[in-house]
């Protein structure tokens, strides 16, 4: 038997989706390759506004050219009581290419990634629109 649990929705504003995105290191980044969406995981870092990850040659890197749209999206959940809250970036995805570019970056994030191999490619995310919500009990 389900328990009748009220929630709300609370729409967050721009600043504490920022907030909830300088907080994270791990989301999921959506892109189209061929011609069908794909979500791979990633640990990251958001900087100068930016979502920052690394990655190795493959499917991530071979979507990603100057200007490609790609979404981000992080969230926290809690099933049993029935909270939580997600925050979705959608803009241009695109490789840093500047070895200059790519050692500040580094130095600032100090990302490393979480998955065996090299991992010597970067990748940003820039922010066109961002959305959050939460959803709480009510009462």
């Amino acid at each position: 038997m389900l328990r009748d649990v009220r929630t709300r929705i609370e729409v967050l504003d721009r600043d504490r989706c920022l907030e909830l995105l300088a907080a994270g290191s791990v989301g999921r980044v959506a892109v189209i390759a061929g011609h069908e969406p794909v979500i791979f995981p990633v640990n990251y870092a958001l900087h100068d506004g930016r979502i920052v990850f690394r990655t190795a040659p493959g499917t991530k890197l071979q979507s990603v050219d100057w200007g490609t749209r790609a979404s981000f999206e992080i969230d926290e959940l809690d099933p049993v009581a029935r909270e939580g809250w997600s925050v979705v970036a959608v803009g241009r995805a695109e490789e840093i290419c500047s070895a200059r570019e790519v050692a500040k970056v580094a130095e600032a994030t100090g990302l490393v990634a979480w998955a065996a191999g090299e991992h010597d490619h970067w990748v940003a995310v820039v922010p066109e629109r961002l959305s959050g919500r939460r959803v709480r009990r009510s009462g």
